[in-house]
């Protein structure tokens, strides 16, 4: 199964929609500042994103070998994810209503980034085609048998992620911020361990790169 976006969307729609209309935000409708009808801040929202994209990230696989994330999430840092947005926030907040162009969704996207820094591990079956299963030696190993090896690119995520936030809607925000994670998510890449038929027994088989989380 992929990445499950809709209680994404159901979420954080009626958060911005929220947010936009409430007195006292400064910068956008996610309040970069502090909003004097709740107190709600920009990381309150980063939060949210943190949650609902984790929530979503419960049924991630391997693009082309749908192998899930292995338990715990496997290696991934959602608290980065949360500092990077967070840091754009403040960025707007302290800009007093000076338009700072992509600088702050650059700073975003980079917090979206190192949430996936340090290798992420996917479980490794069901074995690839070709292969009898992961190489044992490698399994219970600091990166194990299947895990990725880059976060994936900052382009076009942090363009995705400020037309996100710029589209003119508070209730087109959620939607274009799956478009610039699902985005991301197929730039990530990894690599698999194998073994392969040999005789008289199994050998291990050269990493098979792999690209894309769905």
């Amino acid at each position: 199964m992929p990445f499950s976006w809709p209680g994404f969307t159901a979420a954080l729609s009626p958060w911005f929609i929220g947010e936009a209309g409430r007195p006292g935000l400064q910068g956008s409708v996610i309040g970069g500042g502090k909003s004097s009808y709740d107190g709600s801040t920009g990381s309150d929202t980063a939060k949210l994103i943190r949650a609902e994209y984790e929530i979503a990230m419960m049924s991630a696989t391997t693009m082309m070998f749908s192998q899930p994330i292995a338990p715990g999430k496997g290696g991934y840092s959602g608290k980065l994810l949360v500092k990077g947005f967070e840091a754009g926030f403040k960025m707007q907040a302290e800009a007093g209503g000076t338009d700072l162009g992509m600088a702050p969704y650059v700073v975003m996207a980079a917090g979206v980034l190192a949430s996936w820094a340090k290798p992420v591990k996917f479980l490794p079956m069901p074995p690839l085609p070709g292969t009898i299963g992961p190489n044992p030696a490698m399994v219970g190993a600091p990166t194990t048998a299947n895990h990725t090896i880059m976060p994936g690119s900052p382009m076009p995520l942090g363009a995705l992620i400020m037309q996100a936030f710029q589209c003119g809607s508070a209730s087109g925000i959620a939607p274009l911020l799956v478009t610039a994670f699902k985005t991301h998510l197929m730039s990530v890449a990894g690599l698999y361990h194998p073994m392969m038929v040999a005789v008289p027994s199994p050998i291990p088989g050269p990493p098979i790169p792999w690209t894309g989380i769905m």
